[in-house]
This record gives C-alpha cells, structure tokens and sequence, in this order.
C-alpha cells in the first residue's frame, strides 16, 4: 500500500527551479535511497514532504490525504526528519535531546514506558555512556547519532534521513543501515534516505530514486536502477557496478 504519492511537484526556491515534474510512489515496510549529485534536489524533496518548503505545484499526499491539511502537531506525529542542517549548539544534554523526539505525545511528562522506549533508543544508539554528557562536547558523529536517536524517538510511519550518517565512522553507518532496514521491516515503516556513499544504497536500500538536475532520472528496485549506465549519465564516473562493489576506470 502507498503511504507517500507525490505528483506533478514543482518547487521553485528564489526564481529558480529545484524540483520538476516528480511523480512518485512510496510503500511502507521498505528503505528508499534518494541518490543524485550535489544541487540535484534531494533536500529539496524531503523539506517538501516534511512541509518546511512550501511546493509551487502539484501535490503530495500522505495516507491519502493532503499535505495542506496536516496541521505541524499531527504531522510531526506522521513524519520524522533528519536535516542534515540541524544543528546541536546549546548545552543540552544526550538524553534531554533524545527526549524531544517524544515531546508531541508526552508534552514534557515522561511515564516509565516513555522513559524506558528512550533509553532503549539511547542502546540503540550506542549512547549509555554518554547519556549525561553536554551536546556541545561531541564530535560530528557522535551528534549525529544523538540526532538519529530524537528521530526515531519520534517512533513516526514515515522517516527522512538527510545525510545523517556523513560525519559517523563506517562500522556505525553499517550498523545503523541495518539497524533501519530492520526497523523498516518489523514495525512497517517507510525511510527514506538521502545519501552519497552508492555501495550502502546498493546493499541496504530496496529501492532508489536517482535525481539529475532537478528531475527523475530512474526511480524501482535497486538492481535495476543503479547500472553502469546510470554511473556515468548520473555521476559522471568511468566504471561499472560488480556486486555490491563497482570498478572505476
């Protein structure tokens, strides 16, 4: 079942065209990455569906029904983001940050369920040890698993990862890849991913949208989408792909 359709979107961010012609399709239970050179749109597309820029044309429906009729309450309920411009500058502590994430549903008041679904976010997270320790004090990618824990202490149907894991070590973006196709799996949500690293996406993603300047380029199961073809036409590399590893010329 679609949870997203997006149709006919056109986003246009200081006179300038970002996004055109976009027609997609999104299930619940798979991981989607969102792949395409630097300026083709990806942010754009998941402001746009977190309803942080306004569309100029077209539609974009969630459990279809419209994205204008969503109140912020209610949609924070309903997605999830991770932006990669989110950033952790006053001296908030690893908890009261992951807390935040539960602030719709508790309005401050946390009961010993709530409590005990954050620190289990925090295990996940691999942050215990770091539980009490000022934000401020972190390296980039201990932050950014700060982040991912409040996004998925959201515990919301549709999740969007801007980039989260580029300043985490590999064995964290490894873990934390699987970590969410599972969750993707077993509690039926939809993620989706904006991402750079093509070899992640290859092995973790069910499916891949490839965008070039602004617009589609392919859009379906992984295997079909990420060719050699698409290396070149997309990101301009001599090579070809070789399981989950690709040669470059």
């Amino acid at each position: 079942m679609d949870i997203l359709n997006i149709k006919n979107l056109q986003v246009q961010l200081d006179k300038k065209i970002i996004l055109n012609n976009i027609n997609l399709q999104f299930q619940k239970g798979k991981v989607y990455g969102v792949l395409g050179p630097n300026g083709s749109g990806k942010s754009t597309l998941l402001l746009s569906i977190a309803k942080i820029i306004k569309i100029k044309n077209g539609s974009i429906h969630i459990n279809k029904k419209n994205l204008n009729k969503y109140s912020i309450e209610n949609l924070s309920k309903v997605i999830s983001l991770l932006s990669q411009n989110f950033q952790l500058k006053l001296p908030y502590t690893v908890e009261e940050i992951v807390f935040m994430g539960r602030y719709t549903y508790t309005k401050g008041i946390l009961s010993k369920e709530e409590q005990n679904f954050i620190d289990n976010i925090i295990e996940e997270m691999d942050l215990c040890k770091l539980k009490s320790t000022q934000v401020t004090k972190l390296s980039g990618g201990e932050k950014q698993r700060v982040l991912l824990a409040k996004t998925l202490c959201q515990d919301t149907n549709i999740v969007l990862i801007d980039e989260g894991f580029s300043n985490m070590d590999i064995h964290y973006q490894i873990k934390f890849m699987k970590l969410l196709r599972e969750k993707a799996y077993k509690d039926n949500k939809l993620i989706i991913f904006v991402m750079h690293n093509l070899l992640l996406a290859k092995k973790y993603c069910d499916n891949i949208l490839l965008l070039k300047n602004g617009e589609v380029y392919n859009f379906g199961e992984n295997e079909k989408v990420l060719t050699n073809k698409a290396l070149k036409e997309v990101f301009n590399i001599d090579g070809k792909f070789s399981g989950n590893a690709f040669e470059i010329f």
